[in-house]
């Protein structure tokens, strides 16, 4: 910074540091009138359309997270031709070509059905009255800013007959289900003594990533992926990463209140690439969930839209019901 304090890189550089470790470098300010240069080249990453100047470096904070949470998503050929899609606008169209006396009927129908997709998912057969309440649960996904609270009262709603011991940020390991999203022998998630942070992280990221008006698709990827991955629950993990997707597409006004894609339908009926995307590769630190590289998870999340919008297209709304595949007797999920 002494010998280039005018370069472009170097002044990224110098944010970057001095964003990631919290230490102020000793080093003048630059004089001048130097244009601000966003942090993420956004022709290249998902960024922040509007982010926050930093007079000290001279660049424009456009990074989709905070140092606590912050995925790094590549816009791919695959991604920019997704993203190009007015998905958002023909769920508006579709939803108001409806009698307004059918959408109570419609939306319960679609919230029902979601509920069902997330059990079949985790490979769980609840009562009637759980399935009842996490349809609802997912009714109101966006009603509310998420918090760690809001996070642990839907936990309750969806793990209704487990001890109060097993609920809230585990201590250990999570314990193991059946859903497919069961991890790799030998990863169990984020370490215990990092959960408050990233947590923390994921839950800034998601009011920074909303308000910053990163594609919604593409932070509803990041922020319910993320989650999966880091694990911060002994119990509920998978149901509440896939409640996310839904919360992040109600916060981002892409869909009314009330209703919900049929996001989990489309993930069962791509069942070997949700499970991959689901398996990610153990990591030692706090950092290897912070900075993950979640373009993958955003590539399969607008291929689920893919199969969404044919149906909202056509007025219907949702695919056929939840169903595991003819050999789902012996196999679980």
């Amino acid at each position: 910074m002494r010998r280039k304090p005018t370069g472009v890189f170097a002044r990224r550089l110098w944010f970057l540091y001095e964003w990631l470790t919290g230490h102020k470098l000793d080093v003048p300010e630059p004089g001048g009138r130097l244009l601000f240069v966003p942090v993420l080249d956004p022709a290249r990453h998902v960024a922040l359309k509007v982010g926050a100047p930093s007079g000290r470096h001279r660049v424009i904070d456009n990074l989709p997270g905070t140092r606590r949470f912050c995925p790094t998503i590549r816009w791919t050929r695959a991604l920019r031709t997704a993203s190009a899609k007015p998905w958002d606008a023909r769920v508006h169209r579709a939803i108001g070509a409806t009698s307004p006396d059918r959408r109570p009927a419609v939306a319960e129908w679609l919230q029902r059905s979601e509920a069902e997709s997330s059990f079949v998912l985790a490979g769980e057969a609840p009562p009637a009255p759980v399935m009842a309440r996490w349809a609802h649960a997912i009714g109101e996904a966006g009603a509310r800013v998420l918090t760690l609270d809001e996070l642990l009262r839907v936990q309750r709603v969806v793990c209704d007959r487990a001890p109060s011991a097993r609920l809230g940020l585990r201590p250990g390991a999570p314990l193991s289900s059946r859903g497919i999203e069961d991890r790799p022998v030998g990863h169990a998630g984020a370490r215990a003594e990092d959960l408050d942070d990233l947590v923390g992280g994921l839950i800034d990221f998601a009011e920074r990533a909303v308000r910053g008006a990163v594609d919604p698709v593409v932070a509803a990827a990041a922020l319910a992926f993320g989650f999966l991955h880091i694990r911060p629950f002994a119990r509920g993990n998978g149901h509440l990463h896939r409640w996310l997707v839904h919360h992040t597409f109600d916060a981002a006004g892409c869909t009314p209140p009330g209703f919900v894609l049929p996001i989990g339908t489309a993930m069962v009926r791509r069942l070997e690439a949700y499970r991959d995307v689901c398996r990610d590769a153990p990591c030692e630190t706090a950092d290897g969930y912070c900075f993950v590289d979640m373009t993958p998870h955003a590539e399969f999340l607008y291929g689920c839209l893919e199969d969404c919008v044919p149906a909202i297209k056509k007025g219907t709304f949702a695919a056929r019901r939840s169903r595991p595949p003819a050999d789902g007797a012996r196999q679980r999920y």
